[in-house]
């Protein structure tokens, strides 16, 4: 069973849409992160193509760490095969995570106008 990391609901079909968040530092989820008051915490869960658009955009910012999970490990390939989503989390600037966004809202309208 694979749970959506944002609502907390079971995905069981495919779901194209891209989920995307910025966490703000005062958010209980953020107790213990060593905060970095030029940075900003991300994530998500999208089809890889999109988290692939936002590593390439992210590749260029020095000042970001951005990781796909699972990505490069074979334990993840069964849920990447059965949700058609990753998992993506990232420490990045705030114009870099508004700029991630935009390419998650951009998809999710392309998505709304079919």
């Amino acid at each position: 069973m694979v749970i959506d990391i944002n609502s907390r609901e079971r995905l069981d079909a495919i779901n194209p849409t891209a989920a995307f968040e910025i966490l703000s530092w005062e958010d209980p989820v953020m107790r213990g992160t060593p905060y970095d008051p030029n940075r900003f915490v991300i994530d998500g869960s999208a089809p890889l193509d999109v988290a692939l658009k936002i590593k390439a955009m992210l590749d260029d910012c020095p000042e970001a760490d951005f990781t796909i999970l699972g990505l490069n490990d074979p334990g993840y390939a069964d849920m990447i095969a059965e949700t058609g989503r990753v998992i993506f989390e990232g420490l990045v600037p705030l114009v870099s995570a508004e700029q991630a966004q935009s390419i998650c809202n951009a998809h999710n309208a392309k998505l709304a106008k079919h």
